[in-house]
């Protein structure tokens, strides 16, 4: 069995309320967050799913709590992370935050992606 993925075209409105990133973590700027869980193992411990951040926001991750693999699929990120090496993502880049991942997070506006997460 395959389960079928919509190309986010939801709107916002129409996503649940959800509160993955950690309040602590917020350096500036304001998080306004929803999603949509997509797909779930029968553990719980694998998760695939849409979310958004419709707000300007930039984070400070001591430590990241699972494995996460992202496709943005609209806006764009600035991760730094090692040596204070800036790495920008845009729409239809695919990257890894690492379990343990220590950083910053940016982002100037609206971001959208999916996201598979292992939370084992």
């Amino acid at each position: 069995m395959s389960v079928s993925v919509s190309l986010g075209k939801t709107a916002f409105e129409a996503l649940s309320p959800t509160q993955a990133i950690d309040p602590s973590w917020v350096k500036s700027g304001h998080v306004e967050e929803a999603g949509e869980l997509l797909h779930a193992s029968a553990d719980g411990k694998y998760v695939v799913q849409l979310w958004e951040c419709r707000t300007a926001v930039e984070l400070e991750i001591p430590y990241y709590p699972v494995d996460e693999f992202i496709t943005i699929i609209e806006g764009n990120v600035l991760i730094t992370a090692d040596k204070n090496i800036t790495t920008e993502y845009v729409a239809g880049d695919s990257f890894v935050i690492p379990k343990g991942f220590a950083g910053s997070w940016r982002q100037e506006g609206r971001l959208r992606k999916y996201a598979a997460c292992y939370l084992g």
